[in-house]
């Protein structure tokens, strides 16, 4: 029985996190669209320095939040095991 709660716990949180995660993704991906818009797809915009910024700070916050989540997966699995 014990098993069993620890199981719907871990569920439970592991719920928790993924909501999490998914709401902070759709607000990056929110910001980040807004952001590409302004500086890519309108008419008068120029390719220049702040677009070039724009997509390293992108990359670096995708690959952070790639991190974040493999080592959370990899944690979980870890206590499954």
């Amino acid at each position: 029985m014990t098993t069993t709660i620890s199981y719907k716990t871990n569920r439970s949180e592991a719920r928790i996190l993924v909501d999490f995660y998914r709401a902070h993704l759709k607000q990056v991906v929110s910001i980040h669209r807004v952001m590409f818009e302004k500086l890519l797809f309108e008419e008068d915009a120029a390719v220049g320095p702040e677009l070039a910024e724009l997509f390293q700070d992108v990359g670096e916050t995708y690959l952070k939040i790639s991190e974040r989540i493999s080592e959370n997966h990899s944690s979980h699995h870890t206590l499954q095991d």
